[in-house]
C-alpha cells in the first residue's frame, strides 16, 4: 500500500461555505492563512507517531500517511484549522462527533487496534495456535 500525503485540498474540502470564508478572509493581502502547512504537518506527525508506537507496523515515506487515515487527518486538521479562527458564537465546537472518531482513530492505532503492513504476514508455524487471528500460546 503506498502511503499519501496529506494535501491543503483533503482539508479544504471538508470545510463549510462559512468556515472557507473565514479561512480565506483571515489571510494577509487576501490570500489564504498560511497556518494550515503548519498543521498539515502537526497532524501528519501525530498520526505518524501513533502508528510507529506499534514496532509491528510497517511505516511509509516521511511526511506521507495511509490512504486510509486521509480522513481522519483531514477532520483534525480541520479542526485545528477552525480552532485558530475566528468564529461565530455558538460555533466554537461544530462537528464533535467527526472530531470524536478522528481521535477514536488514532487510540486504536496506538492500542494497537489497528495495524499496517507493507508486506503479507508471515506463514504461522503449525503448532502456533490462534483464535481470531491472534496467536493464544506464545511460549
Amino acid at each position: 500500500m503506498s502511503w499519501v500525503a496529506l494535501q491543503e485540498s483533503d482539508v479544504l474540502d471538508r470545510l463549510a461555505d462559512d468556515e472557507r470564508a473565514s479561512y480565506e478572509e483571515a489571510g494577509e493581502s487576501g490570500t489564504p492563512t498560511p497556518r494550515l502547512p503548519g498543521i498539515i504537518n502537526q497532524v501528519t506527525a501525530t498520526i505518524r507517531e501513533a502508528i510507529e508506537s506499534n514496532p509491528q507496523n510497517y511505516v511509509g515515506d516521511a511526511g506521507k500517511i495511509p490512504p486510509g487515515a486521509i480522513l481522519h487527518a483531514a477532520t483534525l486538521a480541520r479542526l485545528l484549522l477552525i480552532g485558530s479562527q475566528p468564529t461565530n458564537e455558538g460555533e466554537t465546537n461544530p462537528r464533535q462527533r467527526e472530531e470524536s472518531a478522528a481521535w477514536d482513530y488514532i487510540k486504536r492505532i496506538q492500542d494497537r487496534k489497528l495495524t499496517f503492513t507493507d508486506t503479507p504476514a508471515p506463514p504461522r508455524d503449525a503448532s502456533t495456535g490462534a483464535y481470531g487471528g491472534r496467536c493464544y500460546m506464545e511460549f
